[in-house]
Formats: C-alpha cells, structure tokens, sequence
C-alpha cells in the first residue's frame, strides 16, 4: 500500500503535463482506474481473512492513509474509493465475539484454579481469580485503540469492547455469589415452632408441674439441599469472595478512567459518563452480588455455625435457668477474629454490620418463633434488656485506645432497637393485659410497631402452661388466622 501510494504521486506527477494535452482530466481518469483496480484486488485479499488480526488491522490502517492521499489530490471523490466500511465491519464484529468467548473461558479457567487464600495487597485480600481477571483485560486494551485512525468504526469498537468487559465482570460477579449458594439464604431461617400444646395432653404424658414444653429440644435444620451447601461453605471462603466482588467493583472504575483517558488521547468522541453508562450493568451486579454475599455470610454464621448455642439453647428453658447471651457472645469471638482478619479493609465494617443484623434476626427467632421449648415470663424482661445490651456492647467493641473498631454505636443502636421494643413493649406485661389490648393491636407484624397482633400471639405462645390467661385466650383462637399465620411450619421473616 505504501509503495502504491508513492507510484501514484509520482506517476501523476510525471504523466499529467504530457496527458492534459489530449484530455480534460487525465488526473481524474487515472485514479479512477487506480481505485477500482484496486479495489478488486482488496476485496479478493480480504475474502480470506476472518477475524481482525494484528496484521488486518494494520492494513486497514495503511487503506486509511492511502484513502487520505488520494482525497488530498482533488481529483476524484469518495464515491470512487474502496467500500472500506464493507471490508473492516465483518472483521472488527468476529473478533469482538471470539475476544468474548475467549474471556469467559479464561475467567471460568480462573475460578475453577482459585484456592481461595486472601492476598495482604493493599488490605484487598482478594484471592487470585480477581487478579487474573483484571489483568487478562488489561492485556487486550492496547488492541482496543489500535483502529482509532479508523473513524467509521473506533468508537463503535471501543463501546462493544467495553460492553463486552462490563459482561464479563457481571458474570464475574454472579458467580461469586451463585458458587457460595447465596440465593438459598432464606431457608436458612428455621420455621416457626410455635404450637399450642393442650394442658390434657401434656398431663397424659406425664408432665410434670415443671411442664415437659419447657424442655430442650433442638429445632430442625433446612432443607438439605440449603443445610448441606452452608455447612460446606468455610467462613474464610466466603468472606474471600465477598472481597474479590469489592476488588473488582474498585478495579472497575479504575478500568473506566483508563478508558476514557485513552479515548481522549486518540481524539475519539467519548465521555466518561458514556463509559460509566455502558459499565452500568456491572455496577448494578457487582452491588447486587456484594449485598447477597454479605448477608449470607451473616445468616450462615448465625442460622448455621451459631445455631447449637444461639438457636437450640439460648434462654432454653428459661432465661433464668438456660444459658444467657455472655455464654454466645463468648463463642462468636473466634467468628469475629476470622472477620477481622480476613476481610478487606472497605469491607470489615459492612460485613461486622450485617453480621450483627442477622445475629438480631436470630435472637429475634428465638424470643418469638422457637416453640414450647422455652418460656419467658415478664420477670424476665429485665434480665432480656441486659443481654440486648450486652450484644450491642459486643459489637460495637473497642480498641486498647478505647476507639471504636467494629460496628459504628449508632448503627448498633438501630440494629438493637427492635428488640429493646420487644421486650419493653410486650414481655415486660403480664398477660391479662396483652390480652385485653390484643383487639386493637396492628392487625400485621411489624419491627417498628412491635404492638401488634402476631407479636402478641407469640409472645403468649412462649408464657407456658402455668399462665392460665394466656392458655385461656390461645385455646379459644387455634383456628385464628393471626395464630396460623404464626404457627409451627410457617415461614418466618424479619
């Protein structure tokens, strides 16, 4: 191409003055006949290649130049120039698509190798595969911009590309979040075990005074499908993935500035907001899946890891005669050393948030949904308002310069709240009086209006069989649909 492009000049320059004796535009008839010979010829190279090589895309630029040659002469228009559009467009689409599968192969290649081991770089403790990921991108980004003399189709090929990124660390995304079974974390949560137990039936059993319901009795797992796939799961693993999503929502935007400072160089009409809007479905997964991660990772420890101390025994069965929050509290403490020590920086406060808000769904499950096997009493309510204050302590804890370093105390504040309400709005009052405001009580449960019916029932639920008012009012609704609603079996929701 080069060396056509000097014949040209110099064949004009030395054939024109003699030619323009005997024709009016000799200039313009040459050229023309230069170009569609040319233009054959292209077309029979290019009928054999496939995809956009390092070579293809350096002919296309030389075609680009020898365009610009021809133009400047004055002498023919575009209209007589090679179709390049027609010869680049199939090339530049195939090689996206290839660029693509080739991507999603070696991410998946990544994952697969993972042994899941957090890195110290930078307090990210990523594992490999997020690093993997991002460099294999930053491999191929040279090649983004290498058709930027190509005007036509520099911009759509850098869009696509990008397009094609963001997909990839979607896809990225989800997986850290489908491999750590985090769309099951529902089941997680026991289903009520709230009945109503007949005094007959408990006396033909030979209950006695001290009532066979307040016996310890460990509360059924989920499905095993869930049951099994959380028990798998370690603690570190998780937290791990759950630091590669935040790794690579930072390395994202770093992705994006390096972009929209290479379009700029290469005069291309792109604006940052244009590269954000086209990563906007990564922004949105990666948000998702961080989110999903991070609250499986506190059910988890608190309906799985915790569930002997926390949901089978606390307060079983009684406050005063089972074990008490210190004695859970205790064992979380190894739980939060593996937190603290293995989450990134950015994320040690919001993972130890969401921690603490599923350890209160937790105890909130066993002050209202765990059955006949435990009974509070309103002399309880006092020594309830110390554990709920003893959790928030826990995790909000302090350094030794007596700085706060985990929860923030006024988030803790907002995650207790509801069970300061709890207690101090229905366990602390006796009975007879739940049951004379139980009529005008919220017809629907509610955290922040824990006066309500439902709550009220499962408050009585757990008041045992010695409470004559309470057995009274729940004998005359076992087909309530406020009872149903609240029953052993039923799904349980915070």
């Amino acid at each position: 191409i080069e060396t056509i492009m000097d014949v040209i000049v110099s064949e004009l320059d030395h054939y024109l003055p003699g030619l323009q004796k005997y024709h009016t535009s000799p200039g313009s008839v040459a050229i023309a006949q230069y170009c569609k010979c040319y233009g054959k010829d292209l077309s029979e190279v290019y009928k054999g290649i496939t995809t956009l090589t390092g070579a293809a895309a350096e002919g296309l630029k030389s075609l680009m130049r020898f365009e610009s040659v021809v133009l400047d002469t004055g002498l023919v228009s575009r209209d007589h120039l090679p179709r390049l559009v027609e010869l680049y467009s199939p090339l530049v689409t195939t090689w996206i698509k290839e660029q693509e599968g080739t991507l999603r192969r070696w991410v998946e290649s990544a994952v697969q190798m993972d042994q899941w081991e957090p890195t110290d770089l930078d307090g990210s403790r990523h594992s490999t595969s997020a690093v993997d990921l991002f460099s294999m991108m930053n491999q191929i980004l040279p090649f983004f911009f290498s058709l930027e003399s190509l005007h036509e189709v520099a911009e759509f090929f850098v869009a696509t590309m990008s397009g094609v990124l963001s997909s990839i660390i979607e896809s990225y995304a989800d997986n850290m979040a489908n491999m750590s079974g985090v769309y099951g974390v529902n089941a997680l949560v026991p289903q009520s075990q709230n009945e109503y137990i007949p005094k007959s039936i408990l006396r033909s059993k030979g209950a006695s005074s001290s009532s066979s319901s307040s016996k310890k009795k460990t509360i059924p797992h989920p499905p095993d499908v869930v049951w099994n796939k959380a028990r798998s799961q370690t603690l570190p693993v998780l937290i791990v993935r759950a630091n590669n999503v935040d790794f690579a929502h930072r390395q994202m935007h770093l992705l994006i500035v390096t972009l929209h400072t290479k379009a700029e160089q290469c005069k291309l009409k792109m604006t940052r907001e244009r590269f954000i809007s086209i990563f906007m479905g990564a922004e949105q997964r990666l948000r998702t899946s961080l989110s999903s991660l991070l609250r499986y990772i506190g059910m988890k420890i608190t309906f799985v890891d915790m569930r002997v101390p926390l949901i089978d025994e606390l307060y079983s069965p009684t406050p005063s005669s089972g074990p008490r929050m210190q004695n859970v509290l205790d064992l979380m403490n190894d739980v939060l050393g593996t937190v603290v020590e293995t989450a990134s920086d950015t994320l040690r406060e919001p993972m130890l948030v969401e921690i603490m808000k599923a350890f209160c769904d937790g105890v909130h499950y066993v002050l209202l949904y765990s059955g006949p096997g435990r009974i509070f009493e309103p002399k309880d309510s006092d020594m309830l308002v110390d554990d709920i204050q003893a959790l928030h302590e826990f995790f909000v804890s302090k350094n030794d310069d007596g700085e706060e370093d985990g929860v923030p105390d006024a988030v803790a504040r907002d995650q207790t709240s509801p069970l300061r309400m709890l207690v101090s709005s229905l366990f602390e009052y006796a009975s007879d009086y739940l049951v004379g405001q139980y009529a005008s009580a919220a017809p629907v449960r509610d955290v922040k209006n824990v006066f309500n019916k439902p709550y009220i029932m499962c408050v009585l639920l757990h008041r045992g069989e010695k409470d004559k008012e309470a057995r009274r009012f729940l004998k005359k609704r076992k087909d309530d649909v406020v009872f149903l609603g609240v029953k052993k079996g039923k799904e349980v929701s915070f």
